[in-house]
């Protein structure tokens, strides 16, 4: 969701700021507005020009060019995901630099676990400047050290990971190697508690017609949190919460489905189809008063309506 973002004071002295062009600095300040609540964001140069230059006669190749500029100096990191080559990106030091009152957990896919350390203002590698999934783990070896081990994988435990394709999400905590699989997904019928890892909440999107971006959104928002439901109770049931989260998530067009409904259906102009998708993008999908968009077709049409007075 699109909101303030700060400025440090060290923005302003940082060689590697120093390194940019200016319409690259620019680009730079307003692409923390326009990723989400965990530096994520769509890094596709259509949609970021229609939010961060709407009034600006800029071309596509600038604009790709000063982007080029960022990853370059490594401010910014793109990843793939869901096959789409360079998709998405992430904003280095994002929770450094970052700090969010009740943050909106992204809707993108996470970024994979092996992105390289990332740079102080001014830019020097830093030894703490790690990916989040690192930060994760760290958190949870320094809890070690404390002598915490409530909710924590024992060498024993640790569920086995596949040579080919290893998983780049952290295991829940209470994973029980000795689970015996049933319909339900528990042992011995009873309801599982927490999923396995994220290939079975996948596995059980598929079976009721969720996306694997649903399933992944599910699992790094209650991973995070230690699987307790409204951050408080202890999740009981994975399959009835995801099927609850299901529900409550509104069918989200892809920026080619929203393309040809508004510009091949409905006979919008591309760059009014662009900019309603980046908006709305940027938003998280929700509204002005941050409610999920359950229709966002009947919300095209206002859209339409209002940038036509």
């Amino acid at each position: 969701m699109a909101r303030n973002r700060m400025i440090r004071l060290e923005f302003w002295s940082s060689r590697t700021i120093s390194e940019c062009s200016m319409s690259a600095r620019l680009l730079f300040i307003a692409l923390w507005n326009y990723a989400d609540d965990e530096g994520r964001m769509q890094w596709d140069a259509r949609l970021i020009r229609a939010f961060a230059f709407p009034l600006d006669d800029i071309s596509i190749q600038d604009l790709l060019g000063w982007m080029d500029e960022l990853v370059k100096v490594r401010l910014i990191v793109p990843y793939t995901a869901n096959g789409l080559s360079n998709g998405y990106a992430y904003i280095r030091s994002w929770p450094e630099h970052q700090i969010i009152n009740r943050p909106t957990p992204s809707r993108l896919p996470q970024p994979p676990d092996n992105l390289p350390m990332e740079m102080n203002a001014h830019g020097t590698l830093t030894e703490d400047s790690v990916s989040p999934q690192a930060e994760v783990k760290r958190s949870e070896e320094k809890e070690k050290e404390k002598g915490d081990t409530h909710g924590k994988f024992t060498e024993s435990t640790e569920p086995p990971t596949s040579p080919s394709e290893p998983s780049p999400y952290p295991n829940p905590p209470s994973w029980d190697k000795n689970a015996l699989t049933s319909p339900l997904g528990g042992k011995n019928g009873h309801p599982e508690k927490t999923p396995r890892d994220v290939n079975a909440v996948r596995e059980y999107a598929a079976t009721i017609s969720a996306t694997d971006e649903e399933a992944d959104s599910f699992f790094d928002h209650f991973a995070s949190n230690g699987w307790k439901v409204s951050g408080r109770t202890p999740m009981r049931d994975w399959q009835a919460a995801f099927r609850n989260w299901h529900r409550r998530n509104p069918k989200i067009p892809t920026a080619d489905e929203a393309r040809t409904e508004l510009v091949e259906k409905r006979g919008w102009a591309e760059q009014d189809a662009v900019a309603f998708y980046a908006h709305y993008s940027a938003s998280g999908w929700r509204d002005k008063n941050g409610n999920p968009i359950t229709n966002w077709l009947a919300k095209a049409k206002t859209w339409q309506r209002n940038s036509s007075r």
